[in-house]
């Protein structure tokens, strides 16, 4: 009875970490909660930035756009066709909710890690919540990320559609040149022992494709790259190497954005060092090419985007290290050493999966507006004034214009936009009283605004150091208190003379 016993349980846990079983059912369970939350979240201004970039401008302008911006090209090119033919933003979502069906298909059906690691890597906050949901060029990687594992493992075989892989994965965002760059370094070193002792000159053509294309990333980035102020700026942040290795910058940025509960990072240290040793042991070039994509990352958040780093940002050192680590499981050996590395992947997967921290993120999104563009702009779209025009002012940080640009449909309507800013006399520590004299001076004489929409920031927990304006509604007369979102720290109101 008790050996019987003991065969269902190993039954049990051979069919958790082996079998397809619960497939569609895990498919089938993100499909349903990354659509109830996509249809719940408010597009914000860097997602509205990206899609306006393809608007009323033609590809070339586009181009040029997104090169100053620094960014890659991959997730404008999917969007400037539906920017032509001036389909609702809405369907920029729905592109980003496919890219990771796909990912999560790929997961399921072709990664052979085991059925918890699948589960794990899923519903995890990044892949449930930050990658599906806010629709930018992060969408991209998971997927692209998976389709380079998967041709790592053929890459001798059919090299060209390796080198593929590389690009694609380097159109992504520039996050991924580390990783891109890495494994170019490496796959040239393999083809050059090649050609000398096969005379195979198919990997001669691929090394020329690959130098050729990180020729025209320079040559495409180079007005970025060799900006004195840029470079020397980059540069001298680099040269402080103290800043990167001491305790403070390293707990500083991994505590906050991606461990985020403190007890956990000694684990958190521990299980990582373990996982990369045992990465090492099995594949020394996967531990290389993993090392670098991670320095490479905190190196760029250190020096050049310190100002936003985001949990979806930091949650790239995570993904590159997962691309990394799932290829060692295409050739899986029954061996201590192996069992060990599956077990040391579970519990890193475990540490990265944050459910209160994914579970609050989705309510929070549901239950509150992530900004109030939409709500807005519905009222103004609707209000047609009997066909005649009237004037709207935006009292906002500068952003947020690109919001209401997505949103405004009325012809009727004549908008200003006023940066929040401009309003303190005496830089940002000033502090700004919204009352009557404060709307009288804004109209000054030349405008009689029908609605005043003052939005500060988009949350003050996010920087409690900005400055926030003391509202006096009991001193605000003429117009009439309509939206109020906490939340947001926004207000509408309508001029009571209409």
């Amino acid at each position: 009875m008790a050996d019987s016993s003991k065969s269902n349980i190993k039954n049990l846990i051979k069919e958790c970490f082996c079998q397809q079983k619960y497939s569609i059912v895990i498919f089938l369970l993100y499909l349903i909660i990354t659509l109830v939350m996509v249809f719940h979240h408010e597009i914000y201004c860097d997602e509205a930035r990206d899609y306006l970039r393809t608007l009323n401008t033609d590809f070339l302008t586009m181009i040029n756009v997104v090169r100053y911006d620094g960014h890659a090209f991959l997730w404008s090119f999917l969007l400037y066709p539906l920017g032509c033919l001036k389909i609702n933003i809405f369907i920029m979502q729905i592109i980003a909710l496919l890219l990771c069906y796909l990912a999560v298909f790929i997961t399921i059906y072709k990664i052979k890690i085991n059925l918890i690691s699948k589960i794990l890597f899923i519903f995890s906050a990044g892949m449930l919540y930050y990658i599906p949901c806010i629709a930018r060029s992060y969408s991209l990687v998971p997927l692209c990320g998976l389709l380079w594992a998967l041709s790592y493992t053929k890459r001798k075989a059919h090299p060209y559609l390796y080198v593929s892989s590389i690009i694609l994965l380097s159109q992504t965002h520039m996050y991924l040149w580390g990783l891109c760059f890495a494994a170019s370094a490496i796959f040239v070193a393999e083809k050059i022992f090649d050609i000398c002792k096969n005379k195979n000159y198919k990997a001669f053509y691929c090394i020329t494709i690959l130098l050729l294309y990180f020729l025209f990333l320079f040559f495409t980035y180079k007005d970025v790259l060799l900006d004195n102020r840029f470079t020397c700026d980059i540069l001298t942040k680099i040269l402080d190497y103290k800043q990167y290795i001491s305790v403070s910058a390293i707990k500083g940025l991994f505590i906050k954005y991606l461990i985020i509960y403190n007890k956990m990072a000694f684990m958190y240290l521990l299980t990582f060092i373990g996982l990369m040793a045992f990465l090492f042991r099995l594949n020394y070039k996967l531990f290389i090419i993993c090392i670098t994509s991670i320095i490479y990352i905190y190196v760029i958040f250190k020096t050049v985007w310190y100002y936003g780093i985001l949990y979806q940002k930091m949650y790239l050192i995570v993904l590159c290290t997962l691309f990394c680590c799932f290829i060692p499981f295409f050739n899986k050996k029954e061996t201590i050493t192996f069992k060990i590395y599956n077990v040391l992947l579970v519990l890193f997967l475990l540490l990265n999966f944050h459910p209160v921290f994914a579970k609050d993120s989705i309510v929070d999104d549901i239950q509150h507006e992530y900004n109030n563009a939409k709500k807005v702009s519905n009222i103004l779209n609707n209000d047609r004034n009997n066909n005649q025009e009237y004037e709207v002012l935006f009292i906002h940080p500068s952003g947020n214009k690109d919001l209401f640009d997505v949103y405004l449909k009325n012809p009727y309507l004549d908008v200003d936009f006023y940066n929040a800013d401009s309003f303190c006399e005496g830089g940002e520590n000033d502090e700004t009283i919204i009352n009557d004299d404060f709307i009288k001076g804004v109209n000054n004489g030349n405008h009689n605004y029908k609605y005043i929409v003052i939005n500060w920031h988009f949350n003050v927990d996010l920087n409690p150091e900005v400055y926030e304006p003391v509202i006096d509604l009991n001193e605000i007369n003429n117009m009439l208190l309509i939206i109020e979102t906490t939340y947001e720290y926004s207000l509408m109101f309508k001029n009571k003379t209409y």
